[in-house]
């Protein structure tokens, strides 16, 4: 009698023990499959900064691959053109002397997994062009580039958006302004204030 109670005795704690491992194996596949969820939805949630753009367009150095006459290029900055996840980036260049200068435009190639020249936009003057700080932004959530090319005595005021039956980005506007007035950008209402003789203008940017 005493061996038998001790048979089921052990033979319980043996299933116990079983249990209890069946338990722990199954807890730790659980926290796996958790974290491996959560790992899962980081990666498709994942969002990349401007900033971040910018430095992995810096490593890659795209814009030496040009056919370009001695270019001296200037500050790099990013754009959202079209309506993709990926913006674009753009950066003023002056060449050697009777070249013109103007702006590259350099986009990552998801299939070659690089960055590379996409358009090359050259300026027929020898103004200095600047990059304003200031973008707007349209409802699609595409983006206007802002320039002004300006020398002692002339400015201009350009403008640059993805035009989608070119399939390329282009110059919108280009106006002469007045050498000695501010461009001021209004970047919640999409417009654009410049004199022109004197006068002040004001214009609203639409997609």
């Amino acid at each position: 009698m005493l061996k038998k109670v001790l048979f089921l005795a052990a033979l319980s704690l043996l299933l116990a023990a079983c249990s209890d491992e069946e338990t722990t194996v199954k807890k730790d596949n659980d926290v796996e499959g958790s974290e491996k969820e959560v790992v899962e939805d980081e990666e498709f949630s994942l969002e990349v900064t401007d900033e971040e753009w910018l430095a992995l367009s810096n490593q890659s150095k795209w814009w030496e691959e040009n056919e370009l006459t001695e270019p001296e290029f200037g500050q790099a900055v990013i754009v959202q053109f079209d309506e993709d996840t990926i913006p674009e980036v753009v950066i003023p260049y002056t060449q050697a002397k009777e070249e013109p200068q103007g702006l590259l435009i350099g986009k990552y190639n998801e299939t070659e997994e690089k960055w590379a020249i996409s358009q090359n936009i050259p300026i027929e003057n020898n103004m200095k062009i600047e990059i304003l700080n200031d973008k707007i932004t349209f409802n699609n959530g595409s983006e206007l580039l802002i320039t002004q090319e300006s020398d002692d005595k002339n400015k201009t005021l350009a403008t640059y958006k993805y035009s989608k039956t070119d399939e390329q980005v282009i110059a919108e506007h280009r106006i002469a302004v007045d050498v000695d007035q501010a461009i001021e950008i209004d970047t919640e209402g999409n417009t654009i204030s410049y004199f022109v003789k004197g006068e002040e203008k004001q214009e609203t940017l639409e997609e």
